[in-house]
C-alpha cells in the first residue's frame, strides 16, 4: 500500500473519531460535565478540550495541516492518559494511548516524511525515502 494511501486512511479515521469525541463535549452532555468535574477540572474546561478535538479532527482532513493537528491532539491525549492514570481508571487509559498511536502515524507521514520530501529538492544529498 502506498504511503499516501496509508496517510489518508489514518487521517480520515482519526478525523472522524475526533469529531465524534468532541461532540459530547461541545454539546455539554451531562455525563461529560460530570466526568470533568470528578477529575477536578474547572467548569467549562470540557469545552476547550472539545474545541481542540473538533479543530484537530477537521484539520486532519487536510494533508498540509494534518501534521500540526496531530501534534495538538497528541498533547490533548497525553493529558487524557495522565488524567486516567491519576484517577486510577485502569484500562480506560488505553483509549487515548491507541488514539496517540494513530496520531503518531499521521505525524510521521504528513510531517516528518513530507518535510524530508520537500527538502530533497533543496538538499539533493538528503535521502528522501
Amino acid at each position: 500500500m502506498k504511503r499516501n494511501t496509508i496517510a489518508w486512511i489514518f487521517q480520515v479515521l482519526m478525523g472522524v473519531l475526533y469529531i465524534i469525541a468532541s461532540s459530547g463535549k461541545i454539546t455539554s452532555q451531562p455525563e461529560v460535565i460530570a466526568s470533568f468535574n470528578d477529575w477536578g477540572y474547572p467548569y467549562g474546561f470540557y469545552l476547550i478540550i472539545g474545541g481542540l478535538e473538533l479543530l484537530g479532527g477537521v484539520l486532519l482532513f487536510y494533508p498540509k495541516t494534518a501534521g500540526y493537528a496531530s501534534v495538538i491532539l497528541i498533547a490533548v491525549m497525553i493529558g487524557a492518559a495522565l488524567t486516567h492514570i491519576v484517577h486510577n481508571e485502569g484500562f480506560v487509559v488505553l483509549k487515548p494511548v491507541a488514539y496517540m498511536i494513530g496520531l503518531i502515524v499521521v505525524f510521521y507521514i504528513r510531517f516528518i516524511q513530507d518535510m524530508q520530501n520537500d527538502d530533497a529538492g533543496h538538499f539533493p544529498l538528503n535521502d528522501a525515502g
